[in-house]
């Protein structure tokens, strides 16, 4: 079974997320980047002189057992940010896959 996972994230932290898809082997995701996101009323961003940088979106479909692999990593490096960056997925399962 394949599931598609959906990675919302501060672009500040692109290299460690690409780092962690080296490291599981994941080689196919999209990546919509320069978006600009409100993640909680005290938590913008803005890409402004007063607040830089922007949000991004990865999209990657990938089988049960990497998505497991992958979340555990995603909740380390989650534990592991720094206030300012943001990180959460959403895991959506796929009943067919072409």
């Amino acid at each position: 079974m394949y599931k598609e996972i959906k990675i919302m994230y501060t672009d500040s932290i692109r290299s460690e997320l690409i780092e962690i898809f080296n490291e599981l082997n994941i080689e196919k995701y999209m990546n919509l980047s320069g978006l600009e996101a409100t993640w909680a009323k005290k938590f913008r961003h803005l890409n402004s002189r007063v607040w830089p940088g922007t949000d991004s979106l990865m999209f990657m479909v990938i089988d049960e057992e990497k998505t497991k692999e992958l979340l555990a990593r995603l909740r380390i490096l989650k534990n592991e940010l720094v206030e300012g960056a943001a990180l959460f997925a959403t895991v959506t399962p796929l009943d067919e896959l072409l």
